[in-house]
């Protein structure tokens, strides 16, 4: 997919292919002008492998606060070109043009407390149905389970396949407009009350609701009770085994950023608010 060398004739390094996967779920086009810029610069030997990494980074991260904070990504192109303006009228020898972007990017980032606030104060969902929503929540749980476990994390492509990813809800998608059996049972053992039922459901997409999980699992399980999701997140095999295509019998697998999910003891409105901050 990138065939380009930097001058001493050395490929892509590994970690920066990820970032621009990553690039990629966050965004099909706005952000091309700034990974050109500096892929370019890298084939050009104006930068090494490490300043790479940290501007696609940059890139990266712009991307993901950008979409936590509940922005429109629509004016995000002419936002980029400007911030790469400026880069190149500071441009110096010293400093290369994706190292004055990174600072553009690291400037014009929202903040914490604005990422922050728009969870607190609106419930801010970051699962829908339009387009491109669920890759952008994918990208989002894929770099943290990366900063947990590492380069070695799985790298949880997001699709149906045998190896691939979904978006799941613990608390179900199915019960934004009334609890399906499962969950009736559970809130009556929690002893909710109708207003905390009400919460619970108001937050259905946010994003401390929200885990990668294998795809053939998540078929099975999308609608089941507290007790099976965590089961099937903990990877407790006594519990948790379905059928493949040609029948063979595939383990839950384990995903260290949903663990947390797994000790609580009930799931409603305050563990949910609890982990997004967590995540965040």
């Amino acid at each position: 997919k990138y065939p380009l060398k930097n001058p001493s004739d050395e490929p892509i390094p590994d970690e920066a292919v990820h970032i621009l996967g990553q690039i990629q779920s966050f965004s099909k086009g706005p952000a091309d002008p700034a990974v050109m810029l500096c892929l370019v610069s890298w084939h050009k030997g104006e930068i090494d492998h490490k300043e790479l990494i940290a501007s696609l980074r940059g890139i990266e991260c712009f991307l993901a606060r950008y979409f936590l904070a509940g922005l429109d990504f629509s004016p995000l192109r002419s936002k980029f070109m400007q911030m790469i303006g400026t880069a190149s009228q500071q441009s110096a020898a010293s400093v290369s043009r994706p190292l004055l972007l990174l600072r553009e990017l690291k400037k014009h980032s929202p903040s914490n407390d604005e990422i922050l606030n728009a969870h607190k104060d609106r419930l801010q969902p970051v699962y829908s149905e339009a387009a491109g929503a669920a890759q952008r929540v994918a990208a989002i749980l894929r770099g943290i389970e990366r900063e947990i476990s590492g380069p070695a994390a799985n790298p949880m492509s997001l699709g149906t396949g045998a190896t691939d990813f979904n978006v799941d809800h613990i608390f179900p998608q199915s019960c934004r407009e009334g609890l399906n059996n499962a969950w009736k049972e559970d809130v009556k053992k929690w002893a909710l009350k109708d207003h905390e039922i009400d919460q619970l459901r108001k937050r259905v997409d946010c994003l401390g609701n929200l885990a990668l999980h294998a795809s053939y699992s998540n078929k099975s399980d999308q609608d089941a009770d507290f007790e099976y999701k965590k089961s099937a997140l903990s990877g407790q095999l006594s519990r948790k085994i379905v059928k493949g295509k040609k029948g063979k019998k595939k383990p839950s697998v384990i995903v260290s950023h949903a663990q947390g999910v797994c000790s609580c003891k009930k799931w409603t409105a305050k563990e949910i608010d609890e982990r997004t901050v967590e995540l965040l």
